[in-house]
């Protein structure tokens, strides 16, 4: 989201002044709208209908009588639009920019969580502050024993899978998958696969399966989106898991070619 300025002398400017209506609400709208798509002030003609003022051909032209706008061969471009607004240049810049700290800051939390883990295992296991019974009797054995059986980093690996798994999901079916954002891996997601691990008596690679399962599973995808979930359910997803490996989802823009099938 990018944000427009506005001069607070802007109700004492001459040609804003002179404007009725109409032509100062396209106006406001062109600016919006110029911020948000990042065009550095260009607004193609076919747009300018589609701002939401009627009759905005007839109030475009105000605008360009005024001298706020300037008529281009392929629409109008806002007069000194980059003197006061941000350009794409600079807001790409601030975007990556913005995107890095974020990363860093995400990198820092999972490897604070990652010592957390390890830290507890050292000292006997993880220490939670609630505890959960299992619906799930274990119908096998950990090789070794809790303090012996170190996890911490599938720990990690299961969690990264159901996040990554679950923003796919996510993207691939919202109208604005830019905006999506990856589930953030908390202390509570951490725990809770722990507990799955640990205290309910589950393999690592079971989990896996089961989530990389669910994750293509029409029904379960939209349901198991947590760590939380994911363990409400796991006595249930056992019985319905299909016997087999885990069949991808169909990637209708994707060909496979036979590399030993002749050219």
């Amino acid at each position: 989201m990018t944000w427009i300025r506005i001069d607070d002398t802007l109700p004492s400017n001459l040609k804003i002044g002179a404007l009725p209506d109409r032509p100062f609400r396209l106006h406001i709208y062109a600016l919006c709208w110029c911020g948000n798509q990042l065009t550095d002030g260009s607004i193609p003609t076919h747009m300018v209908t589609k701002l939401g003022v009627n009759g905005a051909k007839k109030h475009a032209q105000v605008l360009v009588d005024l001298g706020l706008w300037i008529k281009t061969s392929d629409g109008y471009q806002i007069h000194d639009y980059l003197k006061h607004q941000t350009s794409k240049k600079h807001a790409e810049q601030e975007k990556e920019t913005n995107r890095v700290r974020a990363q860093k800051a995400r990198e820092r939390k999972m490897l604070a969580i990652s010592n957390a883990v390890t830290n507890a295992e050292r000292s006997g296991g993880v220490t939670l502050a609630h505890t959960h019974t299992p619906t799930h009797t274990p119908t096998h054995k950990h090789k070794n024993s809790l303090v012996q059986h170190s996890v911490g980093q599938e720990i990690l690996d299961l969690c990264n899978l159901l996040a990554d798994s679950v923003e796919a999901n996510l993207k691939s079916k919202s109208k604005n998958p830019e905006k999506v954002t990856r589930p953030e891996i908390s202390k509570a997601w951490v725990t809770q696969m722990d507990l799955l691990i640990r205290k309910d008596g589950h393999e690592v690679d079971e989990v896996r399966e089961i989530i990389e399962w669910t994750q293509v599973d029409e029904f379960w995808s939209s349901n198991i989106m947590s760590p939380a979930k994911l363990r409400a359910q796991f006595d249930q997803l056992i019985l319905k898991k299909p016997q087999g490996p885990v069949k991808p989802k169909a990637l209708p823009h994707i060909r496979i070619e036979d590399q030993n099938s002749s050219t």
